[in-house]
């Protein structure tokens, strides 16, 4: 299989879409505090509209079918002054296809990443996984990505 990875569009927006409704409904078996809803809300088209304006979406496609993307990755880079260095990026939304899973495009995807960010001079990735989500920490442990912070939640 031949996969092209390429930053996203405006019109890829649907699609992305669909994709984080199906990463949201996959993460409410770990915390059912995810709103499914939310890919599709004006906050989280206006998220993605932004995201991909910024350049900072990166979508996977068979390179014989170029309109169906199978994966995205998307994320933002902060400066937290009181961490060096900075800026650094944090993957905040990463989704492939169940078909294509396990099959190494997961991994494309972060390396692609990691080739864009350096040449933005980025240096840092960070990010966040439920805690119950082992084959999540299991693949990001693969690719180097070493336990940083621990977040505790509360319910009030």
């Amino acid at each position: 299989m031949n996969i092209d990875i390429r930053l996203a569009t405006p019109e890829d927006l649907p699609q992305i879409t669909s994709l984080n409704k199906k990463l949201f409904l996959h993460e409410s078996h770990y915390d059912q505090t995810y709103n499914s809803n939310w890919p599709e809300s004006a906050t989280g088209q206006k998220y993605f509209r932004d995201s991909i304006k910024k350049g900072i979406v990166l979508v996977s496609h068979k390179t014989e079918t170029p309109n169906e993307i199978i994966a995205y990755l998307c994320g933002n880079w902060d400066n937290y002054s009181f961490r060096l260095p900075n800026p650094i990026f944090e993957i905040e939304n990463m989704y492939v296809s169940k078909d294509f899973q396990k099959q190494g495009l997961g991994t494309l995807l972060i390396k692609k990443l990691q080739k864009r960010l350096l040449s933005k001079n980025i240096k840092r990735i960070r990010v966040s996984t439920i805690i119950k989500n082992k084959a999540a920490q299991s693949f990001y442990k693969k690719l180097s990505f070493q336990e940083h912070e621990l977040t505790f939640e509360k319910s009030l």
